[in-house]
């Protein structure tokens, strides 16, 4: 190994990690042993294409550093965009106790989505809220 990078193929070697970064980033999202929703996944594409990117100072072609670039990007802005969502969601005393106890593990931007399809209300201990069979009275 010492004698392959000694010989110049380092870019050759990192260009490689990066390959293989690509190939298990997809695979680990396909199999679901990751989302894509995560700032994981575009967080391993983008030190994949650096490291593809980077491999191509030793062998220059001009649309492989084209589509790493992209990629590059791409990420940075995915990324960023993940950061901006997750700063904004806020949560009620209520919710993150709710969170807490009945989602945990879900992330803070499915929780928000999930918290957001019903709404909070107060009702008495016995009351009916629906019976098997009959329409929903409330929509």
């Amino acid at each position: 190994m010492s004698d392959f990078l000694l010989n110049g193929n380092a870019p050759e070697f990192i260009g490689l990690f990066g390959v293989f970064l690509y190939i298990g980033a997809y695979a680990a999202l396909q199999f679901g042993l990751i989302r894509g929703q995560g700032y994981l996944y575009p967080s391993i594409n983008l030190a994949a294409s650096s490291f593809v990117l980077l491999s191509l100072t030793q062998s220059f072609n001009l649309s492989s550093a084209i589509i790493q670039s992209a990629w590059i990007a791409i990420s940075l802005v995915g990324i960023t965009r993940i950061y901006i969502i997750s700063r904004r969601l806020r949560f009620s005393e209520e919710e993150l106790t709710f969170s807490e106890k009945m989602l945990n593990g879900l992330d803070k931007a499915r929780t928000r989505a999930l918290l957001d399809q019903g709404n909070w209300q107060n009702i008495e201990s016995g009351s009916v809220l629906t019976v098997e069979g009959e329409p929903d009275r409330e929509r």
